[in-house]
């Protein structure tokens, strides 16, 4: 069950942009959190590639 856990590795970063987002709200984001927030977000489009890999083979 690897793709199942690929698309549990989604969710959870998803839940975790959620909680960065409510973090945010109404708040200047510093350079740090800036930098956090891009890694972030790479990591979840890594993990969204890497199910759509695993489901639809390479390319």
């Amino acid at each position: 069950m690897k793709g199942q856990s690929a698309r549990q590795k989604v969710m959870r970063l998803d839940a975790q942009v959620q909680a960065i987002k409510q973090l945010f709200i109404g708040k200047p984001d510093p350079k740090e959190d800036q930098r956090v927030w891009q890694k972030t977000k790479k990591d979840i489009k890594n993990a969204r590639a890497q199910v759509f890999r695993r489901r639809y083979g390479k390319g």
